[in-house]
């Protein structure tokens, strides 16, 4: 949304604009690549059931 905003009032200045999807396709690159999740291990949380006696 504020990437958006920022390309509306850059309407006039193209360097401002090409930045701007530069900076964007980076951010989707790291959401998609750089960022891990935790997996889910049941047996992990079994056994953390257990020792705290649920």
């Amino acid at each position: 949304m504020t990437m958006g905003t920022g390309f509306y009032f850059m309407k006039n200045t193209k360097i401002g604009r090409i930045i701007l999807v530069i900076v964007w396709f980076f951010h989707i690159i790291y959401f998609l690549f750089g960022i891990k999740t935790i997996k889910d291990n049941k047996n992990e949380i079994k056994s953390i059931q257990t020792d705290m006696n649920f």
